[in-house]
């Protein structure tokens, strides 16, 4: 500042200080000077404000003066939008006489701009943003930037990496009085694929042959179908991050999925291994009296179940099969004989079946007059012995083998039979399979109320 004006203001402020000696007041007096504490421009226009409502601004040089009441105590605090001053105030405490020298320095206050560069997969791009008014920075790691401006500025903000382009091209901003966050830019590079490529692969087929219509899905919605060997082939920009699926009705894959970050090369052999769901059919197989069946359930197909110790029985089939059902076993006929399915798709549980005994018929035709067990033959007998029995009706038959002490050791019949002639062999075993020894026993037949026992003798 020229010498011969701060003499003239300087001589001016001391009229305003001797004014106030005798009008009692105080005057506080300083100046501001901006943008550096080093010797900076003086600061005009600026607002200097006193906490108990007087205030004044800055002139010419930015000299400041305000007169305030003899003994005052207050803050003083130096405004202006878009600036920070230091000290930020001053305090002041029972003025009672003039306060010279009371210096502030300021600069402009910045503002934030702040957001994100990502590819279209949310990858984070590295790259350079600058203004037109020359300011500039970097994203960072994780592709978030940080770009500092004057409070107030107006200008354009353009991100640059090389092959992309961005999404929007840039932004504009006019007297910038606030941080702006979320200024987010989407990069791309139109010119750059990646591709998968793999096959479905059908693991029942011991050639590897592939499986055929089987979706491939990406997470991001780009999807394709399996030709006929399996091959499937999907495309992507570079950089592309996410997971495909492959799924088609009635089969399971291995992987479930797979998963890709950042993918800038093809991948090949990304092979999914599909094997059919089965699906269960499943009930009881009992006679007529409600007893279980071990039996054997064939399928049309060639798959084939045998039922358990309570007659329940489970078969899988592939999924979408159709075919018939037909259960088997020695000496017994079925209602229903078979069952009939058509493109199962879910289990069917209560496919139970009755079994009628047919086992030692020798007539059928003829119905007996009345119960009887005849006498074995041969007898004596080894290995092997017949015994046969009439039945005038229908009737729950039992038919055992015991020892003199009345304990059975076999039981050679139990179930229901319809009316005829039957018989039934003894190859000299318990209920185990063990061979007996040689000696007398007792054959026993129980038919509804009829019963009758005869001796047979076993000779080793």
């Amino acid at each position: 500042m020229n010498r011969g004006i701060k003499r003239i203001l300087f001589l001016f402020l001391i009229m305003q200080i001797q004014t106030a000696i005798f009008s009692q007041t105080v005057i506080i007096s300083g100046w501001i000077d901006v943008d550096s504490p080093y010797g900076g421009m003086p600061g005009v226009g600026i607002l200097i404000h006193a906490s108990t409502g007087q205030e004044t601004y800055t002139g010419e040089g930015g000299l400041y003066g305000i007169e305030l009441p003899y003994g005052w105590s207050g803050r003083i605090t130096p405004i202006l939008d878009g600036w920070t001053f230091s000290p930020e105030y001053r305090d002041y405490s029972n003025i009672t006489s003039n306060q010279t020298g009371q210096a502030y320095w300021g600069w402009r206050s910045p503002v934030t701009i702040f957001g994100y560069v990502l590819d279209p997969y949310g990858n984070p791009i590295y790259c350079t943003l600058s203004t037109n008014t020359g300011e500039e920075t970097y994203t960072t790691t994780d592709g978030s930037y940080y770009l500092v401006v004057d409070w107030g500025w107006s200008g354009t903000v353009t991100p640059v990496a090389a092959g992309y382009t961005f999404d929007p091209p840039n932004r504009s901003y006019t007297h910038v009085g606030s941080d702006q966050g979320g200024q987010d830019y989407v990069g791309t590079q139109p010119s750059a694929e990646v591709h998968i490529y793999g096959h479905a692969l059908d693991f029942n087929n011991p050639y590897g042959y592939g499986c055929a219509n089987v979706l491939i899905k990406a997470s991001t919605g780009e999807e394709t179908y399996t030709q006929s060997d399996g091959f499937y082939g999907l495309t992507f920009s570079s950089g592309w991050s996410g997971s495909i699926t492959p799924s088609l009705a009635g089969w399971a894959f291995n992987p479930e999925n797979r998963t890709y970050t950042n993918l800038t090369t093809d991948a090949t052999d990304q092979d999914f291994v599909a094997t059919r769901l089965p699906v269960t059919i499943s009930g009881i197989v009992l006679d007529g009296i409600g007893n279980s069946l071990s039996c054997t359930l064939l399928t049309n197909t060639g798959e084939s179940a045998v039922t358990d110790m309570s007659g329940l029985y489970s078969l899988q089939v592939d999924y979408g099969w159709s075919g018939i059902v037909t259960p088997a076993c020695l000496g017994y006929s079925f209602n229903p004989p078979n069952r009939s399915y058509s493109l199962l798709t879910t289990d069917q549980t209560g496919q139970n079946y009755i079994g009628l005994s047919t086992s030692g018929v020798i007539q059928d035709d003829i119905i007996p007059a009345q119960f009887r067990l005849y006498e074995n033959y041969p007898n004596p007998f080894n290995p092997v012995t017949t015994i046969e029995y009439d039945l005038p009706t229908a009737c729950r038959v039992t038919i055992g083998i015991y020892n003199l002490q009345g304990i059975e050791i076999v039981r050679l019949v139990d179930r229901i039979e319809q009316a005829g002639r039957y018989r039934v062999p003894w190859k000299g075993k318990n209920q185990q399979g063990h061979l007996m020894p040689s000696g007398v026993y007792i054959y026993r037949i129980r038919a509804g109320d009829f019963g009758q026992s005869r001796k047979l003798v076993l000779s080793r």
